[in-house]
């Protein structure tokens, strides 16, 4: 099974988290292994660590462990990027639109542009409480 380069981020034997998923919400949240990718209805198949069940799930139901997680209409703060155009962008709230598989981005909102930022440069913001 060749695996399309696109998704790069994910690999057999990687450890992923899995989220996003509408009709296994238990598994939200769990941590799995990636045993196999099936070329045949475009699934990767994952050992789920609390059960031990393997489960196919698309793509975007996965994110490589240990990054941290944003769902589209996530509200994040930029911080770190270096570049002279990226640190104008630092402190700044953005809106995370998706995820990029193919290059391991969420693509966000700031302000009337669209940019695509690795996980590590951007932090939850979430609503001040009252």
């Amino acid at each position: 099974g060749e695996c399309p380069k696109s998704m790069a981020a994910l690999t057999i034997g990687g450890r992923v988290t899995v989220l996003g998923l509408k009709n296994a919400e238990h598994l939200n949240g769990q941590g799995a292994e990636i045993v196999r990718y099936n070329a045949v209805n475009g699934r990767w198949e994952a050992r789920v660590n609390i059960t031990g069940e393997v489960k196919a799930f698309r793509a975007e139901n996965l994110r490589p462990a240990g990054e941290m997680v944003f769902e589209s209409g996530d509200r994040a703060r930029i911080h770190s990027l270096r570049s002279e155009a990226g640190q104008t962008l630092n402190r700044q709230v953005c809106e995370v639109l998706r995820y990029l598989h193919d290059v391991s981005r969420y693509e966000v909102r700031v302000g009337d542009q669209t940019k695509a930022l690795r996980a590590e440069n951007l932090a939850p913001e979430f609503p001040t409480s009252r």
